[in-house]
């Protein structure tokens, strides 16, 4: 009874944390692999060894995974793998949710996000907007914008999500006259920066030519 009460608390954590954040596909699957690996071992360690060894491998099996989904990942190279979602995504666009070249519009759209998208200082061809999609960015939900650029006349993304510093570390912040971080994936330049507290991201398909 015991182990079945300490799993269901540490199932409840994770909700909690999934609530917070919104996993990909990807890492949804991952996850729900590790919880049906360890309820269908703690129900056999249940059968053969007395309920409060089989609660200790329950917890030992769960807070694994609270770390392994939700522990921070500087260590991993935050700004690679921001460029590597981004030009994963860019390279396979799905439909427009909304098409406008009105940031007003925009922010009525996104309205589930929790901030208001911005116009930044760092794009000079804005007005080149024509649309966006919610998508996400390291599990934060995010908006995806689309603009064609002035430069190439090739279509570029635009992600903005939430800056969670003990998530992905410090970043340049254009307020403090930091210069944007250029990563580069799969051959696509990507420029990531910090503006007003929400985290930027741009492709620049030019780059390729």
């Amino acid at each position: 009874m015991k182990s079945t009460s300490s799993q269901s608390s540490l199932k409840q954590a994770v909700n909690r944390k999934l609530d917070e954040h919104q996993l990909s596909g990807e890492q949804l699957n991952d996850l729900h692999k590790l919880l049906n690996d360890s309820q269908t071992n703690t129900e056999t360690a249940g059968k053969q060894r007395p309920w409060y060894l089989a609660a200790g491998a329950a917890m030992v099996a769960m807070i694994a995974i609270l770390v392994v989904v939700f522990v921070p990942q500087q260590s991993l190279n935050m700004p690679q793998l921001i460029a590597n979602e981004v030009v994963r995504n860019h390279l396979k666009l799905k439909p427009l949710e909304v098409s406008t070249n009105s940031l007003e519009e925009i922010r009525s759209h996104f309205d589930k996000l929790k901030f208001s998208p911005i116009s930044s200082l760092n794009i000079t061809d804005a007005s080149s907007l024509i649309g966006g999609r919610y998508c996400s960015l390291q599990g934060y939900k995010a908006a995806q914008l689309r603009i064609v650029s002035s430069g190439s006349g090739k279509l570029d993304t635009v992600y903005q999500a939430p800056y969670v510093l003990d998530t992905f570390g410090k970043l340049p912040d254009i307020a403090n006259d930091d210069s944007p971080l250029v990563v580069y994936e799969r051959g696509i330049k990507v420029t990531i920066w910090v503006e007003k507290g929400i985290l930027f991201a741009r492709t620049h398909m030019e780059a390729t030519q």
